[in-house]
């Protein structure tokens, strides 16, 4: 997918952005936010940081895709969403529904 760059005013942990674009004459909309995580919240002071990661990554809202994991610091590490638009779910999704029906 093509990207632009957009500056934006700050903008705080958890916020909600939303960005609408016309294409050729059609209209989206694209939600981000932005999360926060603190280490010592998922993962011991002695356990490596991947659990962590693995385990924000294994719970995350899938309504939500991940666009991008930021540069860690030594409290936390920030990563930002991207609201998936239902009308673009993917085909994996209705051909494992219809084969369980």
């Amino acid at each position: 997918m093509p990207r632009i760059a957009i500056q934006l005013p700050a903008v705080e942990v958890e916020d909600r952005v939303e960005v609408e674009l016309t294409v050729n004459g059609e209209r989206r909309k694209f939600q981000y936010r932005i999360e926060l995580f603190a280490w010592d919240e998922y993962i011991g002071p002695d356990e490596p940081r991947v659990n962590c990661l693995k385990k924000v990554l294994r719970e995350y809202d899938r309504d939500w895709d991940i666009v991008e994991i930021s540069e860690a610091s030594e409290r936390e590490f920030a990563v930002l969403f991207r609201r998936k638009d239902p009308e673009h779910r993917p085909l994996r999704m209705a051909v494992s529904e219809s084969v369980g029906a």
